[in-house]
């Protein structure tokens, strides 16, 4: 259901959708238990690729490709990719799910895009779904579309800190323009401080103990180039080949010749990590782990059957995130495969915590 509310929420979390300017728009975000407000912007940019012809002394000077991510030489500044349209609010009356939609467009309505901004009942984190359009070319440029969230509070400083996963694994530190056993010294300064993302990518303030992290539903390339502001690469549309092995340019299109659409959903949690428990695994185990249907033929349309399923197998004794994975091997032999999933980096738990594998194991013959 439409409606005209400029504010979604639940019980914890309430967002505010506040004037916008021509290529961005910017929203309060409200920690409800905790009473504490927070501003938010939130755009798509690009950055103009490389093409082969930088001049860079001692380089061979391929363009951004397929492998290498790479903005053009003295032009390497991120510039907004399109203009808001529109905003509506929809509200679902049997779900309860609250909903933001926000339309950018050009003037040609070339560069287009669209973000719906979910608020599911009890979620304390915001889904951001981004459907980014195909990147136009008719100008004969590549373009490298990311999308930000920046932190407009002047309080917050990350100190040029940010962190992000290691595979889906444990939180990894990166400090601009550093590296932990060389000094680095480069004229990239985007991609040399560019990681993999594959689950989060996380900036701090500790003057304010607030704690954005940004997760993702795929690997992405990710960064925190400025401070309070994060970024990850949507889509690449390239015309020029990095003479990396692929020998074409990343140009993928549909049967129209259109650059392809990308659609990514994004799970984005505001908090002060003093007081709040982060999210992230607990995200990172639904996105990896979704709920899976299974349907089946029956073998009479006259005769519904009752749904059977085994009794569930409890795991209420661990106190943390578990990922458990069962492989059948033989008859009477299963492989059971276990994953904690907790971090130190979201803080140290009161006691370590503990699994019982052979209840778990007899448990499991038995139900």
């Amino acid at each position: 259901m439409a409606t005209n509310d400029a504010v979604i929420e639940n019980e914890h979390v309430r967002l505010e959708f506040q004037k916008p300017e021509k290529h961005a728009t910017f929203f309060a975000v409200s920690d409800l238990v905790n009473d504490i407000k927070s501003q938010m912007k939130f755009a798509l940019q690009y950055y103009n690729p490389a093409t082969g012809d930088d001049g860079f002394s001692g380089s061979d000077n391929c363009a951004s490709g397929a492998y290498i991510f790479k903005p053009k030489e003295g032009d390497m500044d991120k510039k907004m990719y399109s203009d808001f349209f529109k905003q509506e609010t929809y509200k679902g009356a049997n779900t309860g799910i609250s909903a933001f939609n926000v339309y950018f467009e050009n003037g040609d309505r070339t560069k287009m895009y669209s973000a719906i901004i979910r608020l599911v009942p009890g979620a304390t984190t915001v889904e951001w779904e981004v459907q980014l359009h195909g990147i136009p070319v008719s100008d004969d440029l590549g373009k490298e579309v990311v999308v930000t969230w920046s932190m407009i509070d002047e309080t917050f400083d990350n100190e040029n800190t940010f962190y992000t996963d290691s595979n889906g694994l444990e939180m990894q530190t990166r400090v601009l323009n550093e590296r932990p056993d060389f000094t680095l010294v480069t004229d990239e300064f985007a991609s040399s401080n560019y990681y993999p993302i594959n689950s989060a990518l996380v900036m701090r303030s500790p003057s304010t103990n607030m704690q954005l992290t940004i997760m993702n539903d795929r690997s992405q390339g990710g960064s925190v180039l400025s401070n309070g502001v994060i970024e990850l690469m949507q889509n690449r549309r390239l015309l020029h080949d990095d003479w990396r092995g692929v020998g074409e340019p990343l140009d993928e299109t549909n049967k129209y010749q259109w650059g392809i659409q990308v659609n990514t959903r994004y799970f984005v949690q505001l908090f002060d990590y003093t007081k709040t428990t982060s999210k992230q695994r607990q995200v990172q185990l639904q996105v990896d782990e979704p709920i899976s249907l299974f349907v089946a033929k029956a073998a009479s349309t006259s005769v519904l059957t009752q749904s059977v399923s085994a009794p569930e197998l409890s795991v209420e004794e661990f106190d943390g995130d578990l990922k458990i994975h069962l492989f059948p091997q033989d008859k009477n032999q299963i492989l059971v495969r276990l994953e904690n999933m907790a971090d130190l980096f979201d803080g140290t738990p009161a006691q370590t915590p503990m699994f019982n594998l052979q209840k778990y194991c007899e448990d499991l013959y038995t139900a």
